[in-house]
């Protein structure tokens, strides 16, 4: 599917919505290909899990970028869109969320979450949800050549190192 093909299927969202979301796709598509999900699951689970698109918020909440199930919609900070290489490495971690969300019955799950069910569970699950999508999403920053905010690491890009060497051992495809 090529670009006008996507950006023709999310016609329920204003311009700039469809043209970072179009991108996004693209982008994940070709890092991925069909490893993970193809474009029609793609566009399926946004249009699913984020029907109100992008939102731009000049407040002083305490967030870059927010992927906001319960809001359906994705939170973008103004400030955020002074930085392009900055905005596509948040927004891209943020839409992996979104397309790795899962509803079972009354049962929300945002990501990748662990089975292990200990008294711990809440802090693991979260934890590996946001190493795995951090695990993701520099892989294709790095295809993409998307630097970090700083350079530094932060304690996702910790936790996506991890899941890089865990990868060594186990491989991808298991994990």
């Amino acid at each position: 599917m090529d670009k006008n093909e996507i950006y023709n299927k999310l016609s329920m969202y204003d311009d700039f919505t469809r043209d970072v979301i179009t991108n996004s796709i693209l982008e994940f598509y070709n890092t991925f290909s069909d490893k993970y999900l193809t474009i029609d699951e793609i566009i399926k689970l946004l249009i699913t899990n984020i029907p109100n698109g992008i939102k731009i918020y000049d407040n002083d909440d305490k967030f870059d970028a927010i992927c906001s199930i319960d809001s359906q919609q994705f939170k973008v900070h103004r400030s955020v869109l002074e930085d392009k290489d900055y905005f596509n490495y948040v927004f891209f971690h943020e839409f992996i969320h979104s397309i790795s969300f899962k509803q079972y019955g009354d049962s929300r799950y945002m990501g990748f979450y662990t089975i292990d069910k200990g008294d711990d569970y809440a802090f693991k699950s979260k934890a590996f949800n946001e190493a795995f999508t951090e695990y993701l999403t520099l892989k294709r920053n790095n295809k993409y050549n998307y630097s970090r905010e700083d350079g530094s690491l932060s304690g996702y890009d910790l936790g996506a190192t991890k899941i890089e060497d865990i990868c060594k051992i186990v491989g991808e495809e298991e994990l």
